[in-house]
C-alpha cells in the first residue's frame, strides 16, 4: 500500500488537550496548520490472517516533540474515489498522552474554494483514552471544529481499549457509530462539501509525551481495505 504521510505541527493544540494548558470541552478559536513536510517513518502497515490491513503508529523521537505538539497523520489511494459511502476501523492506543486525540481522515482531497482556489481538505474524527470525541474539517491548513470534544459512554476508556469506529453517509448527513452504539448523526452544510477522497489515519502528539523522559506514543488501526 503506497500512503502519502505527513507530519503536521499544531501550534495551539488544536487536535489535543493537555491539562494545565487546556482540555477538551474546554473550546479553543479556530488557527492555522504551519507548513507540514512528508514523513513516512511513523506508520507501518501489516495484513494479519484474516487479511485486514493493520496500520501502527509509533514514536518515541524528540523530533516529532515540541512544546506546542504535533500531529500526525497520513493518507493513500487517488483522490479521485468516487462518493464516500462508508468506512470501519477499529483503533486502539497503547501508550501515550491521554487527552491526546487519534483517529480518522476521510474524504481527503484538493477542491475549488471560491476567492482562494484549490486547496486540500479533509474531514477527521478523533477520540481520546479518556472517552470523548471530536468531528473537524481542515481547510488550507486551517482546522475548523465541527463537534468539540464530546464524552461519550459508548467509547471504551483506558489504555489498549479496542474502539471500533463506524462511518456511513446516508444522503448528505454523516451518521458516526462507537462500538455498535449511534453517536452523531451531523449534517455538514458548509463548503466545501466532501463528498468523496483519499482515506487515511490522524494522532497527535502532545507536549506531555515527554520522549526525552522515555516516553512513548502507539496506537494501533485496523480495518479491511
Amino acid at each position: 500500500m503506497k500512503y502519502k504521510a505527513w507530519v503536521l505541527f499544531l501550534a495551539l493544540f488544536l487536535f489535543a488537550g493537555c491539562k494545565g494548558v487546556y482540555s477538551p470541552g474546554e473550546e479553543k478559536d479556530e488557527t492555522e496548520i504551519p507548513p507540514f513536510e512528508p514523513s513516512s517513518e511513523v506508520f507501518e502497515e501489516s495484513i494479519n490472517e484474516t487479511g485486514e490491513s493493520i496500520t501502527r503508529l509509533y514514536v518515541k523521537d524528540n523530533k516529532y516533540w515540541t512544546k506546542n505538539g504535533f500531529t500526525l497523520w497520513m493518507v493513500w489511494g487517488n483522490e479521485e474515489t468516487g462518493t464516500f459511502k462508508g468506512r470501519e476501523v477499529t483503533i486502539s492506543k497503547s501508550r501515550g498522552q491521554e487527552w491526546a486525540g487519534f483517529g480518522l481522515i476521510i474524504c481527503h482531497g484538493t477542491r475549488e474554494i471560491e476567492d482562494v482556489g484549490k486547496v486540500e481538505t479533509m474531514l477527521t474524527l478523533m477520540i481520546n483514552v479518556r472517552g470523548e470525541y471530536t468531528l473537524g474539517k481542515v481547510i488550507n491548513g486551517t482546522y475548523e471544529s465541527l463537534i468539540w470534544w464530546t464524552a461519550s459512554p459508548q467509547i471504551l476508556k483506558g489504555y489498549g481499549a479496542p474502539n471500533k469506529i463506524k462511518i456511513i453517509k446516508e444522503g448528505e448527513a454523516l451518521k458516526i457509530f462507537i462500538n455498535g452504539a449511534e453517536v452523531l448523526n451531523f449534517l455538514d452544510d458548509t463548503e466545501p462539501k466532501h463528498t468523496g477522497g483519499r482515506h487515511g489515519y490522524v494522532a497527535v502528539v502532545s507536549p506531555l509525551d515527554r520522549f526525552d523522559l522515555g516516553d512513548e506514543v502507539d496506537i494501533y488501526f485496523t480495518e479491511r481495505k
